[in-house]
């Protein structure tokens, strides 16, 4: 088909399938007599195009979401993004907000707005970034939370800029599909306020091990898990092959010594949050001794 016909099927202008032309988005077969035609598939592609652009995608997201091998996984990664682009706007509209109902009492806005948009708050999307796919996306919301203290002491301004400094250098080559899927699968992000109460429920135990630890369901599910981690089928198994890239990659770039251990000092929420979850990591070795035997 002609680019008349292509734009009357997908209700485009020209100038716009010029531009996408340009963009290296659609190709077009040019006959001898200078004239473009275009293929059937190219209707479904521009259809694509123009759904992804009412998505808010630029040019660079649409590239990679059409060359993805894995469309589905392309397109969760991309609502990631926008989840993130929406958790920042209802975050300025709430500290917009305030300021509105409390137009003379800036120094208070100010303090409240370090806190959601300060520089700790920044650092949930450049963890984001750093480490693009659901591993960063898990990463921002587990350590998000811990985010929203102002910068007021130079050790938490030296603790910052550390973290910044091993975000900008960590070399995160991502993680093979299968093994994406297996932490997409294992962590519910299909549906991000399920990921989000997975991570609030694991706080709450660690904070109440005892009462986890009293409850005998808790107690079998515990058990069950030990049972499939310390046998043959675990050692042929996507989890452990997730778990090693991980702790491979987490080991070369210093992710202990250079991130959580800044994040500590930057975060006393954070640190608090870490010292309860070793008392519990101890309780839990104590009820189930065997577990000692997860990192031989």
């Amino acid at each position: 088909m002609l680019i008349h016909e292509l734009c009357k099927a997908c209700g485009l202008t020209k100038k716009a399938v010029n531009y996408y032309l340009e963009q290296g988005l659609l190709k077009a077969e040019k006959e001898a007599n200078g004239y473009r035609r275009f293929a059937e598939q190219d209707v479904q592609t521009l259809k694509e195009i123009t759904l992804l652009r009412k998505l808010g995608a630029g040019i660079a997201d649409i590239r990679r979401i059409l060359s993805a091998e894995d469309r589905g996984a392309a397109l969760a990664e991309f609502g990631r993004e926008v989840a993130r682009q929406r958790a920042q706007l209802e975050a300025r509209e709430e500290v917009l907000a305030r300021w509105q109902s409390r137009p003379a009492d800036t120094e208070a806005v100010w303090r409240y707005a370090a806190g959601l948009l300060g520089e700790p708050a920044a650092l949930k999307e450049r963890i984001a970034l750093a480490f693009p796919g659901p591993y960063g996306s898990f990463l921002a919301l587990h350590f998000g939370p811990f985010l929203n203290a102002a910068v007021v002491t130079d050790d938490q301004r030296a603790a910052y800029e550390s973290i910044v400094e091993y975000l900008d250098e960590a070399e995160w080559k991502g993680m093979p599909l299968e093994l994406e899927r297996e932490l997409e699968q294992a962590l519910g992000f299909a549906d991000a306020d399920k990921l989000a109460g997975i991570l609030e429920e694991t706080k709450r135990r660690i904070n109440d091990i005892d009462g986890f630890l009293r409850d005998e369901q808790n107690r079998e599910q515990v058990r069950d898990y030990l049972e499939f981690r310390l046998s043959p089928e675990y050692e042929t198994s996507p989890a452990k092959r997730l778990n090693e890239l991980l702790r491979d990659f987490q080991q070369a770039s210093g992710y202990r010594e250079r991130f959580i251990a800044n994040l500590r000092r930057l975060s006393p929420d954070y640190d608090a949050y870490v010292k309860r979850m070793a008392e519990a990591d101890s309780k839990l070795l104590e009820a189930f001794p065997e577990a000692g035997r997860l990192n031989e």
